[in-house]
Formats: structure tokens, sequence, C-alpha cells
């Protein structure tokens, strides 16, 4: 394969999901075989499918691949987007000595490179003539990086004195500090899409709690589940996107990015739904009703928003039919159970041991959907076990 380049990701072809799997190794199959036209098509159709499904790690592999063959076909500039685009998804910026655009040896950190405007050499701080061809050396300016005429002491362009780098025209000792006024977070209230498992969590019984108790004992009882809830939701790194009364509805894969947000969010489930049973038996064993709480979750894509509260605070809001649903398969879960859609299934399956509850009518879906139940733990922990589990290990076409 292919080389030049020299990027490599940390992800194995081995835990790709399977269509990138196929799709990648399809791909290096047809580059081995020389047939590079082939190869393209399977590495653009894998960035895609990659897309689709949110997955970042695997859009980068196939990227990769791709910008590599273009590298080689003599398309650099193409290569150099394409890379540059999903490296910049995951870095402040994008800098590779393969793709930038540069003449001459390559430029000491820190220092001003002096370009010559007639053979393009670039030639080291300080120098007056070009040590390629002779020809005087115009002036680069530090502060703003504007080309001056030899001779000029001071920039046309922001008026910064010429022939000293930025850390040469440093402030004296006596200078007071300087002191930036912090500015709010920008509003992105276009808004980001994104693949997300969402998740609603609702304490059954708690109305008629409230009402046949005094509103300060039923928060005492009520408030420490909540607690529980949150806390579970945090341990998987998931996000409170809001804590009503007596539930939560919580995000996972948004705004923290994770490949295995469904698992995730099963996992906080399962916990909650544990923690509760034990706090459930302590007031039940104080005197009290018992707690019980309906868990639905769903995954597909919706519009992140991120809104600015002030105080440097920033509210992330989910907008989309996906957590619509998400709500259906908690109000549609039987009392102390975790439903989830087909959508979740298909991507937990193996993790978590599921039992089918059959096509469910649900408020706003003209089809009835399928629901199924979350019971425990699967026999599997990893996706290489999963895959296995599957028979998928093996390349087929």
């Amino acid at each position: 394969m292919p080389a030049s380049i020299g990027y490599a990701s940390n992800d194995s072809p081995a835990i790709m999901p399977r269509p990138l799997r196929v799709l990648w190794w399809r791909g290096e199959l047809h580059l081995r075989r020389g047939d590079e036209s082939n190869a393209t098509a399977d590495y653009r159709e894998a960035i895609s499918v990659a897309r689709r499904m949110g997955s970042k790690a695997f859009e980068l592999r196939a990227t990769t691949s791709l910008a590599r063959l273009l590298d080689k076909q003599g398309h650099p500039d193409e290569a150099r987007a394409m890379l540059a685009d999903i490296y910049n998804w995951f870095t402040e910026g994008f800098r590779h000595r393969r793709f930038e655009r540069r003449k001459g040896p390559a430029r000491r950190a820190g220092c001003v490179a002096m370009n010559c405007t007639k053979c393009g050499t670039d030639n080291r701080e300080g120098r007056k003539f070009c040590a390629k061809c002779a020809a005087p050396l115009a002036r680069v300016c530090p502060q703003c990086g504007a080309s001056n005429e030899p001779g000029e002491n001071f920039c046309g362009e922001c008026a910064a004195a010429l022939g000293q780098t930025p850390t040469a025209s440093a402030k004296k000792p006596n200078d007071p500090p300087i002191r930036v006024a912090e500015k709010p977070a920008p509003e992105n209230l276009e808004g980001e899409r994104k693949t997300v498992t969402a998740l609603f969590a609702d304490i059954k019984g708690s109305t008629e709690l409230e009402q046949d108790l005094d509103p300060e004992e039923a928060r005492a009882i009520i408030d420490p589940a909540l607690k529980l809830m949150i806390d579970a939701v945090r341990r998987y790194d998931g996000y409170i996107v809001q804590s009503t009364g007596d539930g939560i509805f919580a995000l996972f894969g948004a705004p923290l990015a994770h490949e295995d947000h469904p698992q995730r969010a099963l996992y906080s489930a399962l916990r909650m739904q544990e923690e509760l049973k034990r706090y459930s038996a302590k007031v039940v064993a104080d005197g009290g009703m018992p707690i019980e709480a309906r868990i639905g979750a769903n995954t597909g894509e919706v519009v992140v928003r991120s809104i600015s509260t002030g105080s440097g605070h920033v509210e992330f809001t989910p907008i989309g039919h996906t957590t619509n649903l998400a709500s259906r398969m908690q109000a549609v879960a039987p009392t102390g159970s975790i439903a989830i859609s087909e959508n979740t299934r298909k991507l937990v399956e193996g993790y978590f041991a599921l039992q089918p509850l059959g096509p469910t009518k649900v408020k706003g879906v003209s089809e009835p959907v399928n629901v199924y139940e979350v019971t425990g733990l699967g026999p599997l922990r990893t996706r290489l076990q999963r895959s296995a589990g599957r028979g998928s290990t093996a390349m087929s076409f």
C-alpha cells in the first residue's frame, strides 16, 4: 500500500463497524491489485457511510487512505483539502509537511522567513540578499506578515518596526499587565448535526406521592432519587439536557463525542435501575412507598444548538425526531424497566440482553415501531467480540 503521506489512524480495521470494514478492506484489496479506480470508489463510499453513521474516527481512516492514493496519482491539492476538513474536526488547525505549500527548506519555529520574489527561495532571517540569486530581499513584517521593499524600516500595513521578531518588541518590565476582556461564547443558533442517543427517565407515581405528602416531605424522598439518576448519566459521560421535578432528559454522544454512545446510555440506564432499587428498598423499610422508574432511549440524528446563558455557561439543546421517539420509549416502558427502539437495538445487540416487546403504536408515529426491553448485560464486552459473535471476523464481499 502506498505510504508516501505517512498518516495512520489508531483504529484497527478489525474493530470497524462491518459496513465500513468491508468497504475499507475492499478498497485496500483493489489497490494492491493495481485497480486504483475501484479503490478510489470504495474509499469514497466508506467516507460517505462513516459520515452518515457519525463515526469521525472511521471517516479519518478512510479519508487518510484515499488521500494517500490521490497524492500518489498527482492530486496533492485534493488530498490536502480532504485531510484538512477531517483533521480540523479533531484539532485547532491543520499543518503537515507533506501538504504545506512552500519552497526551499523547512522554516524554523519562531523565525521570519525571507522569501526571494525573483527565484522563490526561502532565506534565513536577517539576510538582505538572496543566497540563491543575490537579488535584494523584501522585508517581511514580523507582526502582520506583509511584504515590504528593501530599505524600508516600518511596515506599510501595520506600522510595526521591520527587522525584529515578535519577541524582540516585548513590553518593558514596568508596563502594567495587559488584561483581555472576556467575551461570551458565540451562540450556535443554526446548530450542528450529530448522531446521539437520547435517554428519558421518569419516576412513576411521583404526582400521587406529592399529593399524599407535604411538599417538603415529598421532595426529601424524590430528590435523592433524581440525584442517583443524574450521577448515573455523568458516570458514563452523558449530558443532562433537562432535569424536571421527577425525571431527567440526557444525551450521550454530544457535546462530548463517544463512538459507543448507545452502549454508554444503556450502561447508565441499568445503573439507574440498580441504584433506584436499593434506594426504594430503604424507603419502603422506613414505611414509605416504593420508588420505581421508567427509562426510554433512542439513537439517531439531531441538530444540537449551543446557547450561552451568561457567566460562561453554555447549554446544549438537541432538536429532532430522535428525542421525541426516545420520550415515547420511556412512556411505553413497563414500570421498573428500560425500553429502546429498533435504531438503538441494532447498535447494542450482543452487549445487552434484550427482550422484544413487539410492534407498538406510539404517539406521533404513523406506523407501529418495534420496542425492546433491556433486561441486563449481554455476553459481549468489546467491538471485536461482538464481530466474532456474529461470525464476521473474516472478510467477505
